[in-house]
């Protein structure tokens, strides 16, 4: 249930488009080749122009029900004038618009907690008419609305840098930033901090020195708030000396230490299970024997085993979402992982499943590579997904484009899953 995250510089590249609703779409799974159940992809919006880039934010509840997402379109007729504002889909409850700002707004990082009620957003838009002149972590509660949980003072162009995340029942939520908001930070570093409800914030990494433009920058939390994930381009110790970046994690109860110890850099992007024990890394770095790489792979983690590659083949730099067990990993790639699926090498969704391996999820022949399907959030139980769709879903020639819900069979093999159109 966590957004896009890119862990070695800014978070992601952001580009302007506008968008509008579309309606709900009927598709079929082909599953072992002679079983057919109908599920649902329900289409949270589409593009007005075509080749123009995506906004890339949203998130999907760890229960499934609701996404979050980022829109300029007039989705509930409370955005005449486009702004790019933050909506909300509920699985029984259709749309509401949870933003009203002015001028140019960029909602950096978004994330939603286990069942829907609680929404954490980095945002350059003054939400809560409170003053705000700079970029700000916020909260919002349904039934009680946004709060804004920073101050921040830096005067740098990107103040928050990394992710964020929120843990299962909204009452931690970790961040990145240069600011020094509990007089730890006096260089004004990138370092990872924790948010704890009744506004208290603790510091978590103190680590100095960095490397020029490094820091720490957060990876994701677990459910229970107590364990985050981060990659670091800082000295702990007589860890990291080199100042390349590493993968630490930290414990509430034992704190910092280091997943992986390498000479080179360590560029990757994670996300971790429930209880923290396990988690997916995009890696262009061999995080099993060493050694940096011109591609990226799929590695998993587990406490007590290390590191092993997933991937058949190269996957596309996107963080991958694991399921709160560990046992499912969505990810994005533009070959088949070793089958003859995605011949044209678009952009594609694929799923990792304990003791079945890689399956295909998506498969819209897109020709244009630089188009396709990519970016996907798991549920908690890895049966659902959200997703960003630039161009085409499901149909070679169809080229609307936005946000998806997907639901993923979670019985049997996933042999490779064919998305047929019904209805439009």
């Amino acid at each position: 249930m966590k957004e896009l995250r890119e862990t070695t510089s800014l978070p992601y590249i952001k580009k302007s488009f506008r968008y509008t609703l579309y309606l709900l779409t009927t598709v079929c799974f082909l599953i072992d080749n002679d079983t057919v159940a109908a599920r649902e992809a329900i289409i949270l919006g589409t593009f007005l122009e075509e080749n123009t880039g995506v906004v890339a934010s949203h998130a999907i509840s760890g229960d499934g029900s609701r996404v979050v997402f980022e829109s300029s379109s007039d989705i509930t007729g409370n955005n005449a004038d486009g702004n790019p504002e933050l909506f909300l889909w509920k699985m029984e409850g259709g749309f509401s618009q949870l933003t009203d700002t002015m001028g140019t707004t960029h909602f950096w990082q978004i994330d939603i907690d286990q069942n829907g009620s609680t929404v954490a957003v980095v945002a350059d838009a003054d939400i809560t008419s409170s003053g705000a002149t700079l970029t700000e972590l916020y909260r919002w509660v349904e039934g009680g609305g946004w709060t804004r949980l920073t101050n921040t003072a830096g005067t740098f162009p990107f103040v928050f840098l990394g992710a964020i995340g929120i843990n299962a029942n909204g009452n931690r939520i970790m961040f990145s930033s240069m600011d020094d908001y509990v007089g730890a930070n006096p260089k004004n570093e990138t370092q990872v901090f924790l948010w704890e409800l009744g506004g208290n914030i603790t510091q978590i990494t103190k680590a100095s020195p960095c490397r020029t433009f490094g820091g720490n920058f957060g990876l994701d939390i677990n459910d229970s708030g107590n364990k985050l994930l981060f990659s670091s381009r800082c000295k702990f110790g007589n860890w990291n000396p080199d100042l390349n970046s590493d993968i630490f994690i930290w414990d509430e109860a034992t704190g910092i230490a280091p997943l992986t110890n390498e000479p080179e850099e360590v560029r990757a992007s994670g996300s971790m299970s429930s209880d923290g024990t396990i988690a997916a890394f995009a890696s262009s770095t061999d995080l099993v024997n060493g050694g940096m790489g011109s591609e990226h792979h799929l590695f998993r983690w587990a406490a007590g085993k290390g590191f092993e590659q997933l991937s058949v083949e190269s996957v596309e730099r996107f963080r991958p979402s694991i399921s709160a067990d560990g046992s499912r990993i969505a990810f994005t790639a533009k070959n088949g992982q070793g089958t003859s699926d995605n011949p044209e090498g678009a952009p594609e969704l694929f799923l990792w499943k304990l003791g079945l391996g890689i399956v295909t999820l998506t498969d819209s022949e897109q020709t244009e590579t630089s188009f396709g399907n990519q970016i996907p959030d798991l549920t908690d139980d890895g049966t659902r997904l959200s997703m960003v769709a630039l161009r085409a879903f499901d149909a070679p020639h169809d080229h609307r484009s936005g946000y998806f819900v997907i639901d993923i069979m979670g019985l049997g093999v996933l042999s490779p899953i064919w998305l047929l159109l019904l209805s439009n």
